[in-house]
């Protein structure tokens, strides 16, 4: 009985250490799985850390490309902006070259200014003559006597020698070029061949011509400036007044009142007035001498010349009416 007994206790005591073996091989096993999945969770943050690992590496590779592009951008603005520069200065050049073509063009101009000024001076010397200081103007002497002897060659039936001598002295004007002398001579001539020449288709053509080579004149002007004291002596006078102004006008028309209303009135005297009224009434409209009130002898010449004439036509008129009487 005793040994079953001690048998049975050995038999227990071992039971208890196979249960004290068991649980610790539980609590071992559930370290273990303690342990298995610390290291799992170990694995997943190791996982974890190199996928952040990884997205920062992503993430500084993309702030690189980033800042290659920030680069790259700025440098194209760098260009952009020097392009826009060359631009600029390209575009200043241009605005350059075409102010030197202007100037270029414009020196050109005046050169060919001067070059036509030059040949209007050159063709004014044809009329313009000077003896030593004395300056005459040809035209306003020549052509109140040539108007004279236009007549007379007109009463003498030599049409043809009064056309060509017209036309000789209307294209020396033309090329002078004084279109109020044109003008003047070629109205005053008309009245003479309207009146003279008997030939209605002479007569046509005549005037035809001196009206085409009066609007010639009209249409290639010479650029000479005024002088205030020749051409603009009215204008000189209306700036002291209007009262100036007007007595200038009157005694400009009393000038030419002879030629129209004292005495007979014939051809050549309403010829010669129309000459001078007409070289009055042009100044107004161009750059032309004022004839008698303007600065020159020469007008005050051609006008005693004519005047002279005048009163000597009308006084042996007169003498021949006594002697008949």
């Amino acid at each position: 009985m005793s040994n079953r007994e001690f048998l049975k206790d050995k038999m227990d005591v071992e039971v208890e250490n196979v249960s004290n073996r068991k649980l610790l091989i539980d609590k071992t096993e559930a370290k273990s799985r303690n342990l298995s999945n610390r290291r799992l969770l170990i694995d997943k943050m190791e996982a974890k850390s190199r996928n952040l690992s990884n997205r920062r590496l992503l993430i500084d590779k993309t702030e690189a490309k980033i800042r290659n592009l920030s680069n790259r951008r700025f440098l194209i603005d760098k260009m952009e902006a020097k392009s826009r520069n060359l631009s600029n200065r390209r575009l200043l050049i241009d605005k350059m070259n075409a102010k030197s073509r202007n100037l270029s063009n414009r020196r050109l101009l005046i050169d060919k200014t001067e070059v036509k000024i030059r040949k209007l001076s050159n063709r004014r010397l044809l009329i313009d003559k000077t003896f030593g200081p004395i300056n005459l103007y040809i035209a306003s002497i020549f052509l109140p006597l040539f108007i004279i002897h236009l007549w007379k060659l007109a009463l003498s039936t030599h049409e043809f020698y009064v056309i060509g001598l017209t036309f000789i002295v209307l294209v020396i004007l033309l090329f002078h070029p004084d279109a109020g002398q044109v003008t003047a001579f070629a109205c005053a001539t008309a009245i003479i061949f309207w009146k003279k020449i008997n030939n209605r288709m002479i007569k046509l053509f005549t005037l035809t011509l001196i009206t085409t080579m009066v609007i010639v004149s009209w249409i290639f002007l010479d650029n000479l400036a005024p002088v205030p004291y020749v051409e603009k002596i009215l204008f000189l006078a209306a700036d002291m007044g209007i009262v100036w102004f007007v007595l200038g006008v009157l005694s400009l028309l009393l000038l030419v009142v002879p030629f129209f209303f004292i005495g007979k009135v014939s051809i050549v005297s309403l010829s010669l007035g129309v000459y001078f009224l007409l070289t009055m009434i042009v100044t107004f409209f161009g750059n032309f001498p004022m004839p008698i009130m303007g600065y020159g002898v020469s007008p005050i010449i051609g006008y005693l010349i004519a005047i002279t004439w005048l009163k000597n036509i009308k006084t042996t008129i007169f003498n021949k009416r006594i002697v008949v009487f």
